[in-house]
């Protein structure tokens, strides 16, 4: 028996499928990379694609196109991945901003990598934890209030941040935030991706080797919403960097603190002069915003999302309580 194809779009362009809709079906490319079975062509019904796209695979079938074929020229039937098969996971009912999370929801409930599992099993009792929101939604004002409540539940706590975290990532930052710089959207992707590299190798996944817990300001969920969501960069690449640069790995819990942009936006000028991020339009950070609670929506076991709006009494205390929700499911 030959040896499976390598995984091609050809046979989808010419069944008629337009290259917006291949921007989707792209996505499943990680599946079949890390080693997880497509278990047949059933993953059209089962995923979460477009509408626009559910109701041009419904024209296609009624006029005899066939099925996108994932095998080369779509005469290759065999499982490559026989080992997993019947992993595929369904992601649930439409939403609206699939096209902002398609991949990492794909990561998040689809695809159980090889290397997450790997992950798990060496990093002992140590969590990592992330905050996020866009800007003025008080991510910095509360980190130092998760590690206190971690800190007297007796936990070793690191607090760190990104970009940033190391001597590294801390010059890659001043880079990205610089309001002088003009820098191309690609290039910001890389420096993120980069400044993260450093940040896993040399602080994150050494802390949690010894069993300590990592809380962190952003990370790659901050990446989807906003060089993705807000810069218009398509999933499949941030997802391809991902995967180059995590190998799997994840937080265990990501607290999202939301606010309506144009409130976030109004602290953050009370403060002073604004960096290159903080000088956007308020559309860019409406469309982060939407971006991040899509990402909550699809992968509800992972995120919490909260109103940041309110006293900062009343926003510790909702965080509070989900980070004891929390700690209650881990056993601890």
């Amino acid at each position: 028996m030959p040896p499976p194809r390598k995984l091609g779009f050809s046979p989808c362009i010419r069944s008629g499928y337009d290259r917006v809709d291949l921007e989707n079906i792209l996505a499943l490319r990680a599946r079949v990379l890390t080693g997880c079975s497509l278990h047949g062509h059933r993953f059209i019904q089962n995923f979460c694609f477009s509408e626009t796209l559910k109701k041009r695979l419904s024209t296609l079938r009624s006029a005899g196109k066939p099925r996108p074929r994932f095998g080369g020229r779509g005469e290759q039937k065999t499982d490559p991945y026989p080992d997993n098969r019947g992993t595929l996971v369904s992601l649930g009912h439409y939403n609206p901003m699939n096209s902002f999370i398609s991949c990492s929801a794909l990561v998040e409930r689809g695809i159980q990598m090889k290397e997450t599992r790997h992950m798990n099993a060496t990093r002992h009792d140590g969590r990592f934890i992330t905050i996020e929101g866009i800007e003025g939604s008080g991510k910095s004002t509360n980190l130092s209030h998760m590690v206190e409540f971690l800190q007297k539940a007796g936990r070793t706590v690191i607090a760190t941040r990104e970009p940033g975290g190391t001597r590294i990532g801390e010059i890659l930052r001043g880079l990205l935030l610089d309001p002088e710089q003009d820098m191309q959207i690609d290039t910001e992707l890389l420096l993120m991706f980069a400044a993260r590299a450093e940040h896993l190798a040399k602080v994150i996944r050494p802390a949690l080797e010894k069993g300590e817990w990592v809380v962190c300001s952003r990370f790659t969920d901050a990446t989807y919403a906003y060089q993705g969501a807000g810069r218009g960069i398509p999933n499949t690449r941030i997802a391809a960097l991902a995967h180059w640069v995590q190998e799997g790995f994840r937080p265990d819990l990501t607290l999202i603190l939301d606010i309506p942009a144009e409130e976030g936006l109004a602290r953050v000028r009370k403060r002073g002069p604004v960096d290159r991020f903080e000088r956007e339009r308020i559309a860019f950070f409406e469309r982060a915003r939407m971006a991040y609670l899509a990402q909550a929506d699809a992968s509800p076991n992972r995120y919490r999302v909260m109103d940041a709006r309110g006293s900062i009494d009343v926003v510790r205390s909702r965080i509070t309580n989900a980070m004891r929700e929390f700690m209650i499911g881990e056993g601890g």
